[in-house]
């Protein structure tokens, strides 16, 4: 699909090439800052077409496609892809057409959601971010896992803390302030806990407008464009700010199923304090930009600054 042809005509005859003509097609705009999307009906099947903004390769959206199948091939509940290009030149954009999966996004289920569909909720959504963790053990021997493990990746989280503190103290204020002392924190503890870490896929955006819920069950974890090798534990730190923080009840649950499945290893529960603390330095130098987040992430890390990860401790087994 070439730049200047994003418009519906265009994209109705993409998909009358990907799936035929036989059946008129209905579509509905689906609102997105990073993609064209589209949900497309034909009689009775619905499909998710994502169409890059910009045009040329799509690195993005194909290393996503490439976790998607990784993950599904492991067991993990995604939604399936249909048909996928990179852009094949400068002037196309890369897509990927999908299966569009039925349901209601992880957060609007969670304000209807009861004790007990809440408890399911969790449960599911454990094994399955456990399952996506584990989508790469039959390449652990690879060197960029290996190398990840012999240090790249406390380096990888040493330069992310000093990029995302120095942003505080340019941001100045309360950013700066409590900037500082995060920093500090973190600074220590990616010295004390990431001896011994284990890397895996790594979903890199896992709150719960990603994922889709059905009959209180995870029905599939979405947008992976941004996954890469890492830390697992990593995932956590947005399944905490969106599920757990708010559902304490889902926690127990959550841990055990995944723990079923993949281990959390040495230091977990110290790993998962080092991500957050990251996660909320990057927050505290663009609450400018979005007041509306603000105060859920000021509380958020002043929880963290009380030295709150004895919330996951002795709630599941290393």
């Amino acid at each position: 699909m070439s730049s200047q042809s994003l418009g519906d005509e265009r994209i109705r005859s993409l998909l009358a090439a990907l799936l035929g003509a036989a059946e008129p097609f209905r579509i509905e705009v689906i609102p997105s800052h990073l993609y064209v999307c589209r949900k497309v009906m034909q009689g009775a099947e619905a499909f998710l077409l994502k169409i890059a903004l910009a045009s040329g390769p799509g690195e993005d959206l194909l290393r996503g496609v490439e976790a998607q199948r990784l993950a599904q091939a492991r067991g993990a509940r995604v939604a399936e892809v249909v048909a996928v290009s990179g852009g094949a030149s400068a002037s196309e954009h890369a897509f990927v057409l999908q299966r569009w999966v039925p349901g209601m996004t992880g957060t609007k289920a969670l304000k209807t959601a009861s004790p007990g569909e809440l408890i399911s909720i969790a449960r599911s959504l454990g094994r399955n971010i456990a399952l996506i963790h584990g989508a790469l053990r039959e390449r652990e021997l690879d060197d960029r896992i290996q190398e990840l493990r012999r240090g790249g990746w406390r380096a990888q989280c040493a330069r992310r803390l000093a990029a995302r503190a120095q942003a505080c103290q340019n941001t100045g204020g309360l950013a700066a302030e409590l900037g500082g002392t995060l920093a500090r924190r973190c600074s220590r503890l990616i010295e004390e806990c990431l001896e011994e870490v284990g890397i895996g896929l790594v979903h890199w955006d896992l709150h719960m407008d990603n994922v889709v819920i059905a009959d209180a069950e995870l029905a599939a974890v979405l947008d992976f464009d941004r996954a890469e090798l890492g830390d697992p534990l990593v995932d956590f730190v947005k399944v905490d700010a969106t599920l757990l923080m708010e559902h304490p009840a889902g926690l127990p649950p959550f841990l055990e199923a995944y723990s079923a499945v993949h281990p959390l290893g040495p230091s977990w529960d110290r790993r998962i304090f080092l991500y957050q603390g990251i996660e909320y330095l990057s927050a505290l130098s663009q609450l400018h930009f979005f007041p509306d987040e603000a105060e859920r992430y000021l509380r958020l890390t002043r929880r963290w600054l009380a030295n709150e990860r004895h919330r996951w401790q002795g709630l599941a087994s290393a």
